[in-house]
């Protein structure tokens, strides 16, 4: 049964080894690349610093590398685009009906599921890990100066992925056990996956854990690159209400731009008009933890999509 099912799923599963081929043929040159000018034009060194000269260096490295690190806003959909296509040959079977074949052979419905969902599942797992290890050892140098909680090193280092990956196989497989036809399921797990990172991404991690609010007499030093900023530097006073303009204007003069510039405005004078600076912000020791919330959410879902498709497989299907 075992050997069946992989030569069943072998053609999609090549497919998506071929994908992380090509994408490793053009970012295992270009890591090397990065990594060489990062030791090379001593990044490293800058990247806590607040000094003009490595302000400029920073600047020069992320400009150099900005249309390559860019790439990633295109790779989003690609977890959603690999995990529908690993449940592709289940709902080929449910949509041609061959698996009567495979139950009038003495095989069960759930000795047939249970290989096929493991079948399913350990493809996943394996695809999701050759991805994460690529992307994360491409980013390393990028990561030291922008930090990990960045979108498009969030969403494609720790563990999240793995959990991506098995939520659109899950959706795929969820929609083609009730519509049975492949092209459509894989549509709907495409948007559906699409629309659920937006929600989680904008409207729910956020809110995993409560924001560190600082009120600080200066802007914040660079101790904060790697911190996940969610507002701020912004001036305010004391009790955290945004000051008067005319107040401001005592410091930086007539005509000048306020809002949110906190860094243009001079520290001393700041300090005699009682303003502060405030920031709110998640810390870069919480990576692991927002990981482990994220994913055990997908996951979580993953779970109960298998389970109603399972039900559906077991009870429905003739």
């Amino acid at each position: 049964m075992l050997w069946v099912g992989w030569r069943q799923q072998r053609t999609e599963a090549l497919i998506v080894a071929s994908v992380i081929a090509l994408l490793a043929a053009l970012m295992i040159p270009t890591g090397i690349h990065l990594a060489n000018v990062y030791d090379h034009d001593g990044v490293a060194a800058c990247v806590t610093s607040e000094s003009e000269s490595c302000n400029t260096v920073l600047m020069v490295f992320q400009d150099r590398f900005h249309g390559l690190t860019s790439l990633f806003n295109w790779l989003q959909l690609l977890p959603g685009m690999l995990g529908a296509l690993l449940a592709a040959p289940l709902v080929l079977e449910l949509e041609q009906r061959t698996y009567r074949l495979a139950w009038t052979q003495s095989i069960t419905r759930r000795r047939w599921l249970a290989t096929k969902l493991a079948l399913l599942g350990g493809a996943a797992i394996v695809a999701a890990a050759l991805l994460t290890v690529l992307i994360s050892w491409w980013r390393g140098p990028v990561d030291e100066i922008e930090g990990r909680f960045s979108e498009n090193a969030f969403s494609f280092e720790g563990i999240v992925p793995y959990a991506y990956m098995l939520f659109a196989a899950a959706l795929a497989l969820a929609a083609g056990v009730v519509i049975r036809r492949a092209a459509p399921a894989f549509a709907i797990a495409l948007i559906g996956f699409f629309a659920a990172r937006i929600v989680v991404t904008n409207s729910l991690r956020p809110h995993f854990m409560d924001p560190v609010v600082k009120l600080l007499n200066k802007p914040p030093s660079g101790s904060l690159h790697d911190a996940w900023v969610l507002s701020g530097p912004s001036l305010v006073d004391r009790h955290g209400n945004p000051p008067a303009r005319a107040l401001v204007y005592q410091c930086l003069g007539p005509g000048a731009h306020v809002a949110g510039q906190a860094k243009q405005v001079p520290i001393e004078c700041l300090s005699k008009l009682g303003l502060v600076t405030r920031v709110e912000y998640h810390p870069a020791s919480r990576f692991w933890t927002f990981q482990w919330i994220e994913a055990g959410l997908f996951v979580g879902v993953s779970a109960a999509l298998v389970a109603f498709a399972a039900w559906w497989i077991l009870k429905r299907v003739n």
